[in-house]
């Protein structure tokens, strides 16, 4: 959520530095504000393709140093025949920092 709202008061300073500069915006940050509001969706579990990929993730972690193993997650990837997706290892970098 941090995040979220860090973008959003960055553009807002983004846009007051151009308008600042004389350049048109259809949105002026400096007009009597209206409430913000952000909606929030989270998923129950994740899509079909994911699934396969956080299995595999889970067969390389390690319970007593708490990391995963990058080989033998490639390993069991490469198994499954699942290591030619472009987003493969894309996703797998992603989750594992989200772990």
């Amino acid at each position: 959520m941090r995040g979220t709202i860090k973008t959003i008061s960055d553009a807002e300073l983004t846009l007051i530095k151009k308008l600042s500069r004389g350049k048109n915006s259809p949105y002026d940050p400096k007009k009597p504000k209206k409430p913000k509001a952000v909606w929030v969706c989270a998923a129950s579990r994740f899509p079909e393709w994911q699934n396969e990929y956080v299995g595999s993730v889970k067969e390389a972690y390690d319970g007593e140093t708490q990391k995963v193993d990058d080989a033998k997650v490639r390993e069991v990837l490469q198994k499954k025949g699942l290591l030619k997706g472009k987003r493969a290892m894309l996703f797998v970098q992603l989750f594992k920092v989200n772990l």
